[in-house]
């Protein structure tokens, strides 16, 4: 008969004997069966540790047999690593993720697309056997993938806006938007009454020595001004990648550009297009874009105080914003019939056109586009795919992605794919309703100008971030650059935290189902994995059960292959 309390202990210390076992921050817990056998668990920092453990106990007297359950950090590295391929294929984590095991607990480090895919990815990890804990240190930045993984896209909108940019400078220091003051960063014709006074407060500032050369600071603002321009522009170049990926990046031969006259004369607002309109409205006033017979009673006083402005020197000729207006207004206009011109000449003029362009309408552009061309917002989109795939509510992304392709050689040769395609089914986009009522529940705890992007602020928006950040360099209060990171971050948190909830509203029915397979009153006296057949457990009871088994061991707990056999045949009894 086999003393096990006197075999496990002798086990014991000849582990502690090996000084790396015992300083190596190895976590070995011995079980000594009546046979003889020796079951180690735990954890080793390496393989070869793991290995000089179980030598070690072979070499103690009395022992028959040594059966190692160990894991090691090396060995659950790897496991981590070929897991995440297996099932990810790098759709959840385009770029590796950096993996650190300690003692079961898992650190995982990188960039993500999304916040759902940060979460898939722990739930995944969290599942590989010998996992006891996920410390989750990955970070959503779909910018930094498309970054690393799509250079040449990158390159090209470099290139496109104009090489190098100039450096804006106020008293022989680099400046950035947040150094300069409002009516710095618009164009003169834009500036208000308040605009005017403050820059002239500015100049008696500088002439007492005690501020910035006014000028200095408008030229900073030009340059910064021309700057985001160019990226504007190279942004809209790089939506060109997608006709470059089509084969259509340049017109056909045949085809001549479409000139459009600029019109003469008033031009009717009705009938120009709502979203230039839009953009007109954002640089001159209403009233200055009218004629002046359908002028309101507010675009008369409206006009009627620009005009004393310019009287008193502090703002532009309402004449000449009119003239400007209305001259812009008919550029804009003859652009956009030229640019609907060109499209409707090409669409009727090159079939293999048309058939790639409606491939747009059928698949997303990441099944299309081959990964080197993604952009950031290609990766979020695949990721909700593949995670769409993963809870079975969506097609798999690589059946996506064959049918997407498979079309798009048809559409190469001019033939029209047949179907819906599959572009609707896998994207779920929150309505503007919905955004704006995520903006005025977050706009209780943060201030509007921080929830929105900055070509979109008013006056209003300008002078409550000047005021802001003039209480910051006073030390009354916060960084406005702190606040508008912590407010676009609960933005975007609270943006995928919408569409998970839209996407979990109705579970599956076998979900429902599960629960009321095991009595209530089971559940209240049994944690539900001693209740479960152990090829029906979640990561959460693996982890769950291998605490409660490491408790035992330390004497701080009840065995949990006992509770197992307890709660088994209170269940079948």
């Amino acid at each position: 008969m086999v003393k096990v309390e006197l075999l496990r202990e002798a086990v014991e210390r000849s582990l502690l004997s090996y000084d790396p076992l015992r300083t190596g921050e190895c976590e070995i817990f011995v079980d000594v069966e009546e046979s003889g056998t020796v079951v180690l668990r735990g954890f080793a920092r390496t393989d070869s540790l793991k290995f000089v453990a179980e030598q070690l106990a072979r070499e103690v007297e009395g022992v028959r047999e040594v059966r190692n359950e160990m894991y090691s950090d090396d060995e659950l590295t790897v496991a981590v690593a070929r897991r995440l391929q297996e099932v990810d294929g790098g759709w959840l984590a385009p770029l590796p993720l950096p993996i650190r095991v300690v003692r079961g607990h898992v650190m995982l480090y990188g960039a993500v697309p999304t916040e759902a895919a940060r979460e898939e990815i722990v739930r995944i990890v969290q599942a590989v056997p010998g996992v006891l804990d996920v410390h989750d240190h990955m970070v959503v930045d779909p910018v930094s993938i498309e970054r690393v993984l799509a250079p040449k896209k990158r390159r090209k909108r470099k290139k496109s806006a104009g090489g190098e940019a100039k450096q804006a400078m106020v008293g022989g220091r680099p400046v950035t938007e947040a150094d300069l003051p409002a009516w710095a960063l618009k164009p003169k014709e834009e500036w208000t009454k308040e605009d005017f006074q403050a820059r002239a407060k500015a100049k008696m500032a500088f002439k007492k020595g005690e501020g910035p050369d006014p000028k200095e600071l408008e030229e900073a603002g030009k340059i910064l001004r021309e700057g985001a321009q160019a990226a504007a522009a190279a942004a809209d170049e790089g939506e060109g990648d997608e006709d470059d990926l089509f084969g259509f990046g340049a017109e056909p031969a045949a085809a001549q550009p479409v000139q459009a006259a600029v019109p003469e004369g008033p031009i009717d607002l009705a009938k120009v297009p709502a979203e230039v309109l839009a953009e007109l409205k954002q640089k001159y006033p209403e009233w200055a874009l009218k004629p002046k017979d359908q002028w309101s009673a507010e675009d008369f006083k409206a006009q009627a105080k620009a005009k004393s402005a310019f009287k008193k020197g502090e703002g532009p000729d309402p004449k000449q914003v009119i003239a400007e207006a209305q001259q812009a207004l008919r550029e804009a206009v003859a652009k956009a019939s030229a640019g609907a011109g060109a499209a409707a000449a090409a669409e009727t003029t090159d079939p293999r056109r048309a058939a790639l362009m409606a491939l747009r309408q059928q698949f997303p552009m990441w099944a299309l586009k081959p990964r080197r061309q993604w952009t950031a917002d290609d990766f979020r989109e695949a990721a909700e795919a593949k995670i769409a795939e993963l809870r079975g509510q969506g097609m798999p992304v690589a059946e996506i992605r064959a049918k997407a392709q498979e079309a798009l050689e048809k559409a190469q040769r001019g033939e029209v794919s047949e179907g819906p395609g599959v572009g609707v089914a896998t994207k779920r986009e929150l309505t503007e309703e919905e955004v704006q009522a995520i903006i005025a529940k977050l706009s209780e705890q943060y201030p509007a100008w921080a929830l929105k992007p900055k070509d979109q602020w008013s006056a209003e928006d300008f002078k409550a971030q000047a005021k802001a950040k003039s209480a910051f360099k006073k030390g009354e209060g916060p960084d406005p650059k702190q606040i508008i990171a912590e407010a676009q971050a609960a933005l975007e948190k609270a943006k995928q935290e919408a569409l998970k909830a839209a996407a979990t509203a109705a579970p599956s029915s076998a979900a429902k189902a599960a629960p009321g397979e095991i009595p209530p009153e089971l559940l209240e006296k049994y944690p539900s994995w001693a209740l479960k057949p152990k090829d029906q457990w979640s990561a959460e009871e693996f982890k769950a059960f291998a605490k409660a088994k490491s408790a035992f061991k330390k004497g701080e707990g009840p065995d949990p292959e006992a509770i197992i056999a307890e709660a088994q045949a209170a269940l079948n009894g």
